[in-house]
């Protein structure tokens, strides 16, 4: 049986926000090297009361850590193999 892909698409809105407003940042001189995503595997906040979970792929904490990777993930790999063309462009 397969499990669905985790819906993160709040998360991809975010993304694609910060890493648009780094690209106008860039198109007005500013010299950025990089975006880098908060984590790659989902990770407990403790901040947050454990319930909120920041990474690209799902970690299954009651099911021996199996990991799925998140549809931010598959956004993520799309923006990096385009060298960030698939980013949704916004002016500021």
């Amino acid at each position: 049986m397969s499990v669905p892909k985790v819906q993160d698409n709040w998360r991809i809105s975010y993304m694609n926000d910060h890493i648009n407003a780094i690209m106008n940042a860039v198109d007005d001189g500013c010299d950025i090297r990089g975006y880098f995503a908060w984590s790659t595997m989902d990770l407990y906040s403790w901040k947050n009361g454990v319930e909120k979970r920041y990474g690209l792929v799902a970690v299954d904490f009651d099911h021996h850590l199996e990991r799925r990777p998140k549809a931010s993930y598959d956004w993520f790999k799309t923006v990096a193999d385009s060298n960030g063309d698939a980013i949704k462009r916004q002016a500021y």
